[in-house]
């Protein structure tokens, strides 16, 4: 079920296109600050994951092994929201590479990029939304890639699922979005996007079931170190390759 999930951050990587939502106040966005969301986001829920604790998919064309990513390991992520967007911010154990020259090789095999998904499930059941997508109604991505010698950003989210399991890119009516308020990423340690309520058919006081992940691409794999977000106190599948985090949004508790 999830290998069909795991690829599409791949898949639109290379792939990236920047649309505008109309149904947010594109003039708001332009005024909004970092502190201004970090004041939101000290009050609501952060996740904590363990340290190090990357792993193997599995999958064909994924590496058998792990590479001890540091700007792939997941520290904490926050999630927050007001009466307009959800707002996100994923802090890692390492800082990102800014420059192509700062992606790190192991065993001779350059990495290239890095990604980070959160999938929504909005109704906390696995059996509606988009069912290969382990049941959730969107998905935010983030990350960047190396590309003709710099290091080029993508964000984007999915929403609406369509019913269709196949092909992959008809599951969700709203395919692809520029996420238009981004801080930090490449030469920090964390990076921070507001992503408009609307199309995500979410409020706060809702009580959703996240699931997480960060991953990174090398020459040779397409999953060369991959880390899933999963506080202690929960229980991974490694048959999917999931960890379901369940909170109500905009409740003010630490996960861990």
């Amino acid at each position: 079920m999830r290998k069909y999930q795991l690829s599409l951050l791949t898949i639109m990587l290379f792939s990236i296109i920047f649309l505008a939502s109309c149904n947010y106040d594109s003039t708001r966005a332009s005024r909004i600050r970092e502190a201004d969301i970090d004041g939101i986001l000290n009050h609501s829920t952060e996740i904590v994951d363990q340290s190090k604790d990357w792993i193997s998919t599995g999958h064909e064309g994924d590496n058998p092994s792990i590479y001890p990513v540091d700007y792939a390991d997941i520290n904490n992520l926050k999630i927050g929201l007001d009466d307009q967007y959800l707002y996100i911010k994923l802090t890692m154990n390492g800082t990102f590479p800014e420059v192509v020259s700062d992606f790190p090789a192991f065993e001779g095999d350059p990495l290239n990029s890095f990604g980070f998904n959160i999938g929504l499930d909005n109704d906390n059941n696995n059996r509606t939304g988009c069912i290969s997508d382990g049941g959730t109604d969107s998905i935010i991505g983030w990350g960047f890639h190396s590309e003709n010698g710099r290091v080029s950003i993508y964000s984007q989210y999915f929403a609406g699922p369509t019913g269709i399991e196949t092909p992959e890119q008809a599951r969700y009516q709203n395919n692809v979005f520029g996420v238009e308020i981004q801080f930090g990423g490449p030469g920090h340690d964390y990076f921070t996007m507001a992503i408009p309520l609307s199309p995500l058919l979410i409020a706060k006081g809702q009580e959703i079931t996240i699931n997480s992940w960060a991953e990174s691409a090398s020459n040779r794999y397409m999953h060369a170190s991959f880390d899933v977000l999963c506080p202690e106190s929960l229980s991974f599948s490694y048959a999917s390759l999931a960890c379901p985090i369940k909170f109500r949004l905009g409740e003010e508790i630490i996960i861990k």
